[in-house]
């Protein structure tokens, strides 16, 4: 899935019925915020058990930018390829029945770190 149409707030906006001309000045607030090419990135972790803990062992991240989104798998050190299975919308879209984890900007530096060593450990 390389990339497809994000969910942005204008678009939420202008499904939940907020298109009246009393809501117009925000909708243009919103467009500027998203012309102004703000981008965010999600993380997310697949665990597993390793000697009774629960150990990372696959590294996901959302890049938003604009109106595109691009999920990837970390395959190697500072080697992203498209998440080809869905796996990171399958898990923002059922969270319950996802074995994906989001976590932070310094838990996934964490996990990329023991990619590079090559040894893997709990997170903190």
């Amino acid at each position: 899935m390389p990339e497809q149409r994000a969910d942005t707030a204008l678009e939420v906006a202008i499904h939940s019925g907020l298109t009246d001309s009393a809501s117009a000045p925000a909708l243009d607030g919103l467009r500027s915020l998203m012309a102004a090419g703000s981008s965010t990135v999600r993380y997310f972790v697949r665990q597993h058990l390793q000697q009774g803990e629960r150990v990372p062992f696959a590294l996901l991240r959302r890049t938003t930018d604009g109106t595109t989104v691009r999920d990837e798998v970390l395959r190697d050190v500072d080697v992203w390829e498209p998440d080809r299975n869905g796996s990171i919308e399958r898990a923002i879209r059922s969270p319950l029945d996802s074995d994906l984890e989001e976590v932070t900007a310094a838990s996934a530096a964490a996990v990329e770190q023991m990619v590079a060593d090559r040894r893997y450990r709990p997170l903190p």
